[in-house]
């Protein structure tokens, strides 16, 4: 499954140069980062390596929606997620918590009135300063419930700055953009009378531009694997 989503509106944080994230990148309570879901139907990543020069100007959007950020103390689940700082939502009801400091910043988990899963290792989502080149790897561990079944989760981070050039979209041309690479692999464990693994793959191509706080353009791969069968 792929899926392309395009930054509508976003806050202004670096000057104009060569593209290296720092904790200015990182958000803080009363950010909104406004996005599109497009459509996909010939859309490439393009290539790595430096001075690239991508265009995605057919762009088709189909949905769109706002990702609040809020306090990580200001949400129903604040006990659940102590060392967080920072959290966000698109519908003030199911967050997303995130650890950020002037080196990195951590994913701590997921809450919601269906789902909590708190990390007991959090996912290194981001370190500082980052820049074409740059590279790192984590692993990231939770154990929670659902439908009465405990889940245990491990999963694995690989982020690489894999390029920069100049991107082109509806909403303008950026050159220095960087281009930042994930590959994420999460295995959830669980026996519901029997055992169920499932195991979800995510490849994920996104694209920072100077002046601009949170990504401009993102290209999404999935797959997920149930006891050794593939969807998407």
């Amino acid at each position: 499954m792929k899926t392309i989503i395009f930054i509508l509106t976003l806050l202004a944080s670096h000057a104009f140069a060569q593209m290296t994230l720092t904790s200015a990148n990182n958000p803080v309570a009363g950010d909104i980062d406004a996005y599109a879901i497009c459509d996909t139907s010939n859309i490439s990543q393009g290539n790595s390596g430096a001075n690239q020069n991508w265009s995605f100007l057919s762009l088709i959007r189909q949905d769109s929606s706002n990702v609040n950020f809020v306090s990580a103390s200001s949400t129903p689940y604040s006990a659940q997620f102590p060392g967080s700082n920072i959290a966000s939502t698109n519908d003030n009801s199911n967050y997303s918590f995130f650890t950020t400091s002037a080196s990195n910043m951590f994913a701590n988990g997921f809450a919601g009135p269906d789902q909590l899963i708190s990390y007991t290792d959090p996912e290194l989502y981001l370190q500082y300063p980052f820049s074409y080149g740059s590279s790192f790897s984590d692993i990231f561990s939770a154990n929670y419930i659902i439908s009465g079944s405990s889940v245990k989760r491990t999963g694995t981070t690989t982020v690489s700055g894999d390029a920069w050039g100049t991107i082109n979209l509806p909403s303008g041309s950026f050159s220095n953009s960087l281009r930042v690479k994930y590959i994420i692999s999460i295995r959830d464990s669980a026996n519901i009378g029997i055992p169920v693994i499932t195991v979800t793959n995510t490849t994920s191509y996104v694209w920072f531009v100077p002046g601009r706080k949170f990504p401009v353009f993102e290209i999404v791969y999935s797959t997920i694997t149930i006891n050794g069968s593939q969807f998407g």
